[in-house]
This record gives structure tokens, sequence and C-alpha cells, in this order.
């Protein structure tokens, strides 16, 4: 199987792990965080695809989904939505980190190894995309695991622009 199919399958499952992930989480802030990370994984499979029928791909940015999801934090926040109880829902988020992490690391091996420019630059492109959804659920874990200090605390700016 060449990069191109591989990685159609793998965006495609990302998309669906992600829509699953959205359907079960128990605030609505956190179920639209992961339908922007479905809707950045079906956008990745649209640029793969377009690669494979010898059309440019789209890559654009991921609508700056950092700034996004900032947004929605504190929306939360705002709304003085209750957190207690939502701890459980740490490993699911780092499940979601550690398969980011591993299709970044896929994805700049692949350029590594690819001699075709268009391949090379969409695989550099999508993991640096990956990255970004990396940070994002980092913050989601640090979000529900100190739920009262996490949007005071200066650390946030972690998540302006990359």
């Amino acid at each position: 199987m060449n990069i191109i199919e591989y990685a159609l399958e793998m965006e495609k499952d990302g998309e669906r792990y992600y829509r699953d992930l959205a359907l079960n989480a128990k605030l609505k802030g956190i179920q639209k965080i992961f339908n922007s990370l479905a809707d950045a994984e079906a956008k990745h499979y649209r640029s793969f695809l377009q690669l494979r029928d010898n059309l440019p791909p789209t890559t654009d940015d991921d609508e700056n989904i950092l700034l996004h999801a900032k947004n929605i934090f504190k929306q939360i926040h705002l709304d003085d939505v209750p957190l207690h109880g939502h701890d459980d829902q740490v490993e699911i988020y780092k499940k979601a980190r550690q398969i980011e992490d591993e299709s970044r690391a896929f994805y700049l091996q692949k350029a590594a190894e690819l001699s075709d420019p268009a391949e090379k630059e969409l695989c550099l492109k999508i993991a640096e995309e990956e990255l970004q959804h990396s940070i994002l659920l980092d913050a989601m874990i640090d979000f529900i695991s100190r739920p009262y200090t996490w949007l005071e605390n200066a650390e946030w700016s972690h998540l302006d622009s990359y």
C-alpha cells in the first residue's frame, strides 16, 4: 500500500474516532472541540484524495483550531459549568494525544523518505497540523485536570498561534 492510500485510511479512521468521542463527551464545549478535530481529519483526507487524483491538494491552515478551542474553554469557564466528575475523561484524551503523536511521527518519517515534492509538502503540512492537535489535547487534559485555575494560569499562553 502506498503512502497516499495508507494516509487516506488513517485520516478516515481519525475522523470516525473524533466523531465517536464527540458523541460520548460529557460537555458540549468538548463535543465542539472533538468535532473540530474530526473536521480537520476530514480535511486531511480530502487533501490526500486530491493528491491521489492528481489535483493540487488543499493545504489551507486548520482554521486556527487552537484559537477556536481557547474560546470554547473560556466559554465553558464563563458559563460556570461544573467540571468535577469529568476527570475520567483524561485517559481518553491521553489516548487521542498518543494517536496524534504517532500520526505526526508517521508523516515526518514519510516526508523524509518521499521524493515527490507534492507528497513531501503535504506530509510536512499534515505533520504540523497533527502537532497542533496534540497541543490541543494536552490543553484538554490540563483543563479537565485543573479546571478552576487553568484559564487564569499564565501557561494558557502556550495555545497562541505557532
